[in-house]
């Protein structure tokens, strides 16, 4: 008698890999960015970017739905200065 072996059979298709959202290329001269940019600048995530743009950290401008992250005051962060 021949036997075969057993397999299961999946209910759904494995699912597909997620693309990572990535910001956009920075580029060299930029004044200003937007909150994943600087997210992606600093190596840190989305939620901690907000809280520095909410608690004053950084300098921001709201132009219409779009907040405008100053590119000078990312850096003075980074190097310790005020913004």
């Amino acid at each position: 008698m021949k036997t075969t072996p057993n397999t299961v059979t999946p209910l759904r298709s494995p699912a597909k890999p997620s693309k990572a959202r990535r910001a956009k290329p920075i580029s060299e001269n930029a004044v200003s960015v937007r909150l994943p940019q600087m997210a992606e600048m600093l190596g840190i995530g989305l939620t901690k970017a907000a809280e520095l743009v909410r608690t004053g950290a950084v300098e921001s401008t709201l132009i219409g739905k779009t907040r405008l992250i100053s590119v000078r005051s990312i850096e003075a962060l980074v190097h310790g200065e005020a913004a």
